[in-house]
């Protein structure tokens, strides 16, 4: 990974997508050698029983400052704790999107002072919690303790403009009810194949 030194200082977008349970620890690998500024970096395990991200989440964690606008998560299983924590390392972003992962929010979350001048204007969910991923679907109460948790920062509730769902999180009646309820009645739920943000 040396050539990206040599290479890049600044690139638009990193795309990682051979991510696998063969090579672990490749992110940790090249943080030396990662451009000093990447503008939207995408990380794909291409897993289909969807790869513990504690293997690579160091490295993801450490990248953090070098990427400045958009991240995206994708085939991951990710837990409450590191959740929590990336969304506080990418607060300075404007996007943030995590597609087909599994996540698990089973208590509320306190980003009080942990989001204080936070970017972010989109946070995506797509094809997160989707049956096959999770349990969503049969209990709002992960769906609740997601948005409670997100609703605890001022200045999130303040940027943030999209909040794109899947239907097995919850039905967009329910989830336009619940956003309301949390403070975020003027932030936009979107769906797969209807709006989502890019």
């Amino acid at each position: 990974m040396s050539f990206l030194k040599d290479y890049y200082t600044q690139v638009n977008e990193f795309y990682l997508t051979f991510i696998n349970r063969k090579k672990k620890h490749i992110i940790n690998s090249f943080t030396s050698s990662f451009p000093k500024s990447v503008a939207h970096v995408r990380i794909d395990s291409k897993d289909r029983l969807l790869l513990n991200i504690s293997l690579h989440f160091k490295g993801i964690i450490r990248i953090s400052s070098r990427v400045l606008n958009e991240i995206d998560i994708s085939s991951f299983r990710i837990s409450q704790p590191q959740l929590k924590r990336f969304i506080v390392f990418y607060k300075h972003v404007q996007a943030i999107r995590f597609y087909s992962c599994k996540l698990s929010v089973s208590v509320v979350m306190d980003f009080t002072d942990l989001l204080k001048n936070t970017n972010i204007q989109i946070l995506s969910f797509c094809y997160s919690a989707i049956p096959k991923h999770d349990h969503w679907e049969t209990d709002l109460n992960e769906f609740i303790n997601l948005i409670k948790s997100l609703a605890t920062s001022k200045d999130l509730k303040k940027m943030l403009k999209y909040l794109s769902l899947t239907k097995s999180m919850a039905e967009p009646s329910e989830a336009r009810k619940i956003l309301d309820q949390n403070g975020f009645d003027k932030v936009e739920a979107t769906y797969p194949y209807n709006k989502v943000p890019k």
